[in-house]
């Protein structure tokens, strides 16, 4: 199996707030033979490529490519694309802190 695709299926599970454990549970497998497949020790195929896939929500296309989409974690409603993270917290912030300017202006 390609390092890319191993090393994108831990960064997408890690992304979306899931443990090996869960991906493994989902997948009738121990944890141990899952974490075979993001250390790159264990052949993959396209079925099971299709259903991590399926589990992480995303297209199998993003598993193949080395750029980053945005995910979205359920855990804690947040966006992340491990390129522009940190911008879009700043962004989110100034946002509320003008949000709060106007409510404080349109009390007056």
């Amino acid at each position: 199996m390609n390092n890319i695709v191993s090393k994108n299926i831990r960064k997408y599970r890690n992304l979306k707030g899931f443990s090996q454990e869960y991906l493994a549970e989902k997948m009738n497998l121990t944890q141990s033979a899952y974490a075979k497949i993001e250390n790159n020790d264990t052949k993959l195929t396209i079925d099971r490529l299709n259903e991590i896939s399926k589990i992480l929500e995303i297209d199998i296309a993003n598993l193949l490519e080395q750029k980053t989409p945005n995910i979205y974690n359920i855990y804690n409603n947040e966006i992340v694309n491990i390129e522009n993270k940190e911008l879009l917290k700043e962004l989110l912030e100034t946002k509320n802190q003008l949000i709060n300017i106007l409510q404080k202006d349109s009390k007056n």
